[in-house]
């Protein structure tokens, strides 16, 4: 075997493992039960959005908002 073969075989271990990870990251998420109403301004989340974001426990514009101020931060 040589070098670029074990490149690849590890690139694909890597690939393997971040997808493994992202799945355990799914479930741990569609395990939490949805908020009905946001915990920041208490207006309800939307059905769809629930939907698309198991776990979800703020509206768009607040999400959007605690993003934003967590990049703030972050400079």
């Amino acid at each position: 075997m040589d070098e670029l073969d074990r490149s690849q075989q590890e690139t694909e271990l890597q690939l393997a493992n971040t997808l493994a990870l992202r799945e355990q990251q799914r479930a741990a998420l569609a395990a939490i039960p949805p908020a009905d109403n946001c915990t920041e301004c208490g207006e309800p989340i939307p059905l769809a959005r629930q939907a698309l974001c198991p776990g979800c426990q703020h509206c768009v514009a607040c999400a959007q908002r605690l993003e934003q101020l967590t990049q703030r931060k972050q400079l």
